[in-house]
């Protein structure tokens, strides 16, 4: 017998007109019925909690729960309900693989039985996680610094500064993103040219 872990999340006020408590819900509970043919799930929320960490109340005790066998599926409105963190949302996925959970994102659409379905929801992580990488306050500053003519910025790529230890992990990162997608690009390109 089939029964969904529902999980719905959103972190601020400003929110709950876009992305509602609500709205996620009646999704859920419509894609859960309507295409699966779940009428057996529950709804964990958790609402005012970021995705940048995995320490919010209904997250870990569905996690618990589903760890129990007591779920056969977990849906999600959007992918970043979940996680915006590559390595957390990884973690959680493989365990869900183990345990035999079907994971199902309603926003993006993809299966992640298929190799195609798998690229695709670590790109959709990766571009998370880069968003929340970047405050955007060193964005305006960068920017600033280098309209300047005088500036040594002017002449020099964003890659090109390091300052501390964070700002070199995040270019790093933002260096294997356009690493990875660059593969992606060629994979594509030699998949199209053997058919």
């Amino acid at each position: 017998m089939s029964k969904a872990a529902l999980y719905v999340r959103v972190s601020t006020v400003m929110q709950l007109d876009k992305e509602s408590r609500g709205v996620q819900k009646n999704d859920l509970i419509r894609y859960c019925e309507d295409i699966l043919g779940i009428m057996d799930y529950e709804i964990f929320e958790n609402a005012g909690f970021s995705a940048g960490s995995t320490d919010r109340p209904d997250y870990q005790e569905m996690l618990r729960r589903i760890r129990s066998s007591e779920f056969t599926h977990l849906l999600v409105w959007k992918i970043d309900r979940v996680s915006r963190n590559i390595i957390d949302f990884t973690e959680m996925y493989q365990e869900l693989q183990t345990l035999n959970v079907t994971f199902i994102s309603l926003a993006e659409q993809f299966d992640t039985s298929s190799i195609v379905g798998q690229a695709l929801l670590k790109m959709i992580l990766i571009f998370a996680e880069l968003r929340d990488t970047t405050p955007l306050k060193d964005q305006k500053l960068f920017c600033y610094q280098r309209q300047k003519p005088e500036s040594i910025l002017a002449s020099v790529s964003p890659l090109d500064i390091v300052g501390t230890q964070k700002q070199k992990n995040i270019l790093l990162k933002k260096q294997k993103l356009i690493s990875f997608v660059r593969s992606l690009i060629c994979l594509t390109r030699e998949s199209r040219s053997t058919k």
